[in-house]
């Protein structure tokens, strides 16, 4: 892994872990060595201050719930980029949760545990999604902070669930303070 620092010269640091990965694919990181690595490589909407309990901005810089926790709506920054240099926008944003919220079984990804009674994604402008739900969902804000909610890149999004096995870590691409530039697996 190197530092997303912009400075081609940043130290590599080596993430080591007895028992290896299965997948980066962001629902399945409650897996303990999953979710060790994904958490450097994304980030997430927000963040969940485990001192107060309370959310705080991190990609999302507001949000608002509607009164029946149906409709939640971010603003989203416009600064952010994934490791491959391409713009997080409320599109990919958007795509992320479309994934998240209904899987793709013919790809062999799952819904995420996190996101309940997803039903649609709406984008309003470039810096702004809306999340629909068929029933309220008022642990939505919560999974949003949460790994299985890392936001990767639209191209990393189209791959199946192989595309996030080990042996292509480097080609998953987030938007978090790390990448991955190679990755060695062998099993015992």
């Amino acid at each position: 892994m190197r530092a997303r620092t912009g400075n081609a010269t940043a130290a590599p640091w080596c993430y080591l872990e007895h028992q290896p990965h299965d997948t980066l694919y962001p629902p399945s990181a409650g897996f303990y060595p999953n979710g060790g690595i994904v958490n450097n490589i994304t980030d997430r909407l927000v963040y969940q201050n485990p001192e107060t309990l309370e959310f705080e901005p991190w990609i999302a810089t507001d949000w608002e719930i509607n009164d029946d926790a149906t409709e939640y709506t971010f603003t989203i920054r416009d600064d952010v980029t994934f490791s491959d240099g391409t713009p997080l926008t409320a599109e990919v944003v958007a795509a992320n949760f479309d994934l998240y919220g209904h899987g793709d079984p013919e790809r062999a990804l799952i819904v995420s545990e996190a996101v309940n009674n997803y039903e649609r994604s709406e984008v309003i402008d470039e810096t702004t999604v809306r999340f629909h739900f068929d029933a309220p969902a008022p642990g939505f804000l919560q999974a949003t902070s949460t790994i299985n909610s890392g936001l990767v890149s639209a191209e990393t999004l189209e791959g199946a669930f192989e595309d996030f096995a080990p042996g292509n870590s480097a080609d998953v691409i987030g938007t978090g303070p790390f990448v991955i530039t190679m990755s060695r697996w062998a099993p015992r």
